[in-house]
C-alpha cells in the first residue's frame, strides 16, 4: 500500500494537514492537489474546524511542484480541462477559516506563494524561501506578482521574483513573509502554542475579522491576477527556454 503524501488530522479545533512526501522535500504532485483540495473543501463546511494548519514530514517544508507533472500541464489546458492546482489555488483564496503555515527548510516554489495566503507563518530559522520561477522559465503564481510588492514593497518585490534570489528565515522575518520566527528545534512547539490561542478564540469573530480584512471584492482581484499569471505560466510551459531549464535541472 502506498504511504499517503498528505495526512490530515483534527487536534481540537485545528485541522492538522501534514505534507507527507520528504523523499522529494514535499513536492507537491497532482496526487497531492486533489486531495489538498479535498482537505480544504471539507474544513471549510466543518464547524468544528476554526483553522487549518499546513506543515511537512522531515527537514523540508513544501520544494514546490513536482517538475515532472508540468510536462501534462498544456495538454490538459488545450482540452479545457481544469489544472491540478486550480482548484486548490481557488480554495485557499476564499478559505473562510484561520490559514496557519508552519514552515522550515526548503520552501520554494507554490511553498513559497502559498505562504502569502497564510493568516500567519511560524518558521524555524533554517528556512530557505525561493521563488525559482525565472529560473526555470517560469513566471510567478497564486497572485504573488500582485501580493508579495504590497507586502514587501515594490524595490524588494522586483528584486526577489525576478532573480529567484533564497530568503533566509531571519531575513524572512524582517521582510514580514513570516509572523513568528523560531530557533530551530522549537517549530514545533511554538506553532502548539500559537494554534492553542487560536483554539480558546471565539470562531466567529476569527471568521469575521479574517472576512474584514480579505473582502469578497479583495477575493476577485486576487483570483483575476491568478487567472493573468496562469494563462502566462501555460505559455511558458511551451517554450524552449523552459525545457531547457527542466532538461538541466534532471540532469543535477
Amino acid at each position: 500500500m502506498n504511504e499517503e503524501t498528505v495526512i490530515s488530522k483534527l487536534n481540537g479545533s485545528i485541522l492538522e494537514v501534514t505534507l507527507n512526501r520528504p523523499q522529494a522535500r514535499n513536492a507537491l504532485d497532482d496526487g497531492m492537489y486533489a486531495a489538498l483540495s479535498s482537505v480544504f473543501s471539507t474544513a471549510a463546511k466543518d464547524n468544528s474546524v476554526k483553522g487549518l494548519l499546513i506543515q511537512g514530514t522531515g527537514d523540508h517544508f513544501c520544494a514546490g511542484n513536482d517538475l515532472a507533472d508540468f510536462a501534462l500541464w498544456p495538454q490538459l489546458a488545450s482540452e479545457g480541462k481544469e489544472l491540478p492546482v486550480t482548484k486548490l489555488i481557488q480554495q485557499v483564496i476564499s478559505f473562510p477559516k484561520l490559514l496557519i503555515a508552519s514552515i522550515q527548510g526548503s520552501t520554494v516554489g507554490i511553498g513559497a506563494t502559498l505562504l502569502l495566503h497564510c493568516d500567519m507563518v511560524i518558521a524555524s530559522r533554517n528556512t530557505q524561501i525561493i521563488y525559482p520561477f525565472t529560473s526555470l522559465g517560469l513566471i510567478p503564481e497564486f497572485a504573488s506578482t500582485l501580493l508579495l510588492p504590497e507586502l514587501v514593497g515594490q524595490a524588494r518585490a522586483r528584486q526577489i521574483l525576478l532573480l529567484g534570489e533564497m530568503i533566509d528565515g531571519e531575513e524572512a522575518y524582517k521582510l514580514g513573509l513570516i509572523s513568528t520566527l523560531c530557533d530551530d528545534g522549537e517549530l514545533t512547539t511554538t506553532t502548539q502554542q500559537k494554534c492553542d490561542k487560536v483554539r480558546k478564540l471565539p470562531a466567529y469573530t476569527l471568521q469575521q475579522t479574517k472576512q474584514l480584512i480579505q473582502t469578497p471584492e479583495r477575493q476577485q482581484l486576487i483570483l483575476k491576477r491568478v487567472e493573468e499569471e496562469t494563462a502566462l505560466f501555460l505559455k511558458c510551459l511551451s517554450k524552449k527556454e523552459h525545457k531547457a531549464a527542466i532538461q538541466q535541472f534532471f540532469k543535477k
